[in-house]
Order: structure tokens, then sequence, then C-alpha cells
């Protein structure tokens, strides 16, 4: 028999994560229920990410909007949209930091309205021990990448204790 990978099987504990932008006006939770996962977890690399963000990549986790609350600070976040087809990318007006993208045109069979939240808004010790539900499993435009991921990969084995 073949071993069963705790991450195909779906998640039997509800998970709660709460985050924050860089100046703590704005907070939020992520509510994902027992049995859910995200739609995806992963690595962006695009050309529209890399600016909005001023980063080589962003970390984003797809998740149902029903799933995200702002829980203070909402009177601070103000949406943004490049037509003629942007995501709606919201961030904090006080401090700038990115809070999370909606896709208002994405409209997936399932019946649910994705959006993604930046892991690396979450609180410092979700950041460190970010939860397996959350854990990247891959790359998105990849072909746009701008880091030498190779080289990326020496320096941080390098930097290793």
């Amino acid at each position: 028999a073949l071993p069963i990978l705790e991450s195909c099987m779906p998640p039997t504990k509800s998970l709660h994560v709460t985050g924050h932008c860089y100046c703590g006006a704005v907070t939020y939770r992520v509510d994902m229920p027992a049995g859910k996962r995200p739609r995806f977890a992963l690595y962006c690399h695009c050309e529209s990410c890399r600016r909005a963000h001023a980063a080589a990549l962003s970390q984003v986790v797809c998740v149902d909007t029903t799933m995200m609350t702002i829980t203070a600070g909402a009177e601070l976040v103000t949406e943004f949209s490049k037509p003629p087809r942007g995501p709606v990318r919201a961030f904090c007006s006080a401090c700038g930091t990115r809070m999370y993208n909606a896709f208002p045109a994405w409209k997936p069979d399932d019946g649910t309205t994705p959006m993604v939240f930046f892991t690396n808004t979450l609180n410092q010790a979700t950041m460190l021990e970010l939860p397996e539900r959350f854990r990247p499993t891959g790359h998105n435009y990849s072909e746009e990448c701008v880091l030498d991921l190779a080289r990326l990969e020496e320096l941080l084995a390098a930097s290793q204790p």
C-alpha cells in the first residue's frame, strides 16, 4: 500500500490566522473551515505583481472572499484597478502595505469569489511557522521571473548555520 500524504488529505481542523499592514492600522483574519484548502498557494513572478509590490516576487494564497475579514482599519483600505483587466489591488492608505487582490471578473464554476492575500502580512509567529495549507506549491508566471533562482538557493544554503 502506498503511504497517504498528509498534504493530500482534507484538513480535519479549521484554521484561523491574523495579519496586519506595516503601520498596524489595518488588521485582518482568515478563517478556513475544516476540510477546505486554498484554491492555490504560490509564488507569483508576473510583471504586474512585481511592480505593485516593488519586489521580485510575491507569495500569495488564494481563498474565497468569505474567508477573509478586515477586523480593523477598513476605512483605510483603498482599492485600485488598472484597466482593462487588472485585479482590484487593496492597500493600506496610511502606510501603503498591499493587503489583498480581488478578481471581480473571475467566476469559477464552484460559485466562489476568489481573492488572494499576501503571506508577508501575516503575524510574525504565523509567518515563521507557515501552516501547511498556506505553503507555496508552485510558481505563477515563471517565464517572467527576474530572479536567478539557482543562485538564490546557493546563497540560502550558504547562509545556514
